[in-house]
């Protein structure tokens, strides 16, 4: 019934998910610099970094699955180089959670105002990371024809 791969199926969470953190996170710092919204608001910002973040655990672990399906077909080399990268946006996407949840509780606190704007720089960060993931990720169907461990003459 359902025959797709899952990874490249919750790989498209964590991106749109850091894609959409961004400028929400920026949106909101600045709405609450400005005092158009209560301090507290940006833990919405936070729940949204959780997801980005349970996401590409999925998606590591996914991959990982699909790992001997794609590997005729796919240097070993370039396999590894989009796993670690894989691996280390799962990290900086904890990394920016464990921030993001950090100026939630001290949404009060004389620092929350720098700890949000840098909360967004992190984001960019970890947006950064996710386009370094995607290219690689993106090589491994396009270049190399990763792909074709999955399709019907493959099994």
């Amino acid at each position: 019934m359902f025959d797709l791969p899952l990874h490249p199926i919750v790989v498209h969470l964590p991106i749109g998910g850091t894609l959409l953190l961004v400028p929400f996170a920026i949106l909101l710092a600045f709405l609450i610099h400005k005092k158009c919204l209560p301090s507290w608001s940006f833990s919405l910002a936070t729940l949204l970094s959780a997801v980005v973040s349970l996401s590409a655990y999925m998606a590591m672990n996914l991959g990982g699955q699909d790992w001997e399906k794609v590997e005729k077909f796919v240097p070993k080399e370039a396999l590894e180089e989009h796993a670690h990268n894989g691996d280390r946006f799962f990290y900086f996407s904890l990394g920016a959670f464990a921030l993001f949840a950090l100026v939630a509780y001290l949404h009060k606190h004389k620092w929350s105002n720098g700890l949000r704007w840098l909360s967004c720089l992190v984001a960019l960060v970890l947006a950064a990371q996710m386009v370094v993931t995607g290219h690689t990720g993106g090589k491994l169907i396009y270049q190399y024809k990763g792909a074709e461990g999955h399709t019907q003459n493959s099994h």
